[in-house]
């Protein structure tokens, strides 16, 4: 079984998860690398999520979460991906 670990964001973490690239329809989840979203992703609201030593995604709660659309497309898309 695979054990998914979480861990409070750093700014590394922040920097490498705004590069995750998200294919169509969830491409409106890219964001650009930039103070402002890196300051976001530092707000206390994002945690990274791992599998051994490899960041897979990350959550956020509070505000940051609140999608356009009224529903939760988070990256966890990428944790089901790595654990099919």
């Amino acid at each position: 079984m695979t054990s998914i670990t979480f861990h409070p964001m750093t700014k590394k973490l922040a920097i490498e998860s705004l590069c995750f690239a998200y294919e169509p329809p969830y491409d409106f989840y890219n964001v650009a690398v930039n103070e402002e979203n890196v300051k976001e992703r530092l707000d206390g609201s994002y945690v990274a999520a791992f599998v051994g030593e490899n960041l897979i995604g990350f959550y956020c709660t509070g505000p940051s979460a609140a999608s356009p659309l009224g529903i939760l497309l988070e990256p966890m898309s990428a944790v089901v991906r790595i654990l099919e």
